[in-house]
């Protein structure tokens, strides 16, 4: 969608810059004729006003915060509710034991500064996290173009964490060579790394760090390629 409303506002501001050109040369001949060319301006009018609809209808819409990638329910049961929990459910005690689901006071608390991409963010401490044994579509690399959905993982990461206080549970404290911690990243009740994968926005990254929440993440996997979501729906 991206790509589309950019050929939009491209088209329009073409129409545009063609139409100034050619009412500029309406009026030179207009005076240089002393005649009335009331309907040329009227239609060179009608011309900037539909281009410039375009041009911000176009700006609109790659500025805006998708309402389609916001967060899902809850991804956490409260601990009260786990037994209570159905067997078939992804939020099973069981399940939520063997991946290793820590307490909140194990977690180390930062606010988001920044998002970088679908799966980095920069801290207010000045520490730049990915998130760990996941990977989103590149947006901002060196050395790779833009990737399909890079911006929409962008911008859900945004809604979910940026100028928010999170909870990163940090597999280790080794920086890879971009200096980024790898962590598990909680906003609220939402298990960020693996609402990313469940929206289709981000595929597995098997790690040995992931193995801790590995059952959370590969259900949000198979619920995205059951419903052909985001990433899913290309292939």
């Amino acid at each position: 969608m991206d790509f589309f409303w950019g050929f939009v506002m491209l088209v329009a501001a073409l129409l545009l810059f063609l139409e100034v050109k050619r009412l500029l040369k309406v009026i030179a001949v207009c005076r240089l004729n002393e005649i009335n060319c009331t309907g040329s301006y009227l239609q060179a009018a009608a011309m900037f006003l539909v281009s410039a609809l375009l041009i911000l209808a176009s700006y609109a819409d790659l500025t805006e915060e998708p309402q389609r990638w916001s967060p899902a329910p809850p991804t956490r049961p409260a601990p009260e509710s786990w037994s209570q929990a159905d067997n078939s459910s992804p939020h099973h005690p069981t399940l939520m034991r063997e991946a290793g689901f820590t307490s909140l006071d194990a977690r180390t608390r930062a606010v988001v500064a920044r998002v970088i991409d679908g799966d980095t963010i920069l801290l207010t401490n000045g520490d730049r996290v990915t998130y760990t044994g996941i990977d989103a579509p590149e947006i901002a690399h060196p050395r790779k173009p833009v990737e399909p959905l890079g911006r929409e993982a962008y911008r859900l990461n945004r809604l979910l964490v940026e100028g928010k206080q999170v909870e990163r549970d940090v597999a280790n404290q080794v920086r890879d060579s971009y200096g980024r911690l790898a962590a598990y990243v909680f906003a609220g009740d939402v298990f960020v790394n693996a609402e990313l994968v469940r929206k289709g926005l981000a595929q597995l990254a098997p790690s040995r760090a992931a193995e801790k929440y590995a059952p959370l993440l590969a259900e949000a996997a198979r619920e995205a390629r059951h419903h052909s979501r985001g990433l899913w729906a290309m292939q």
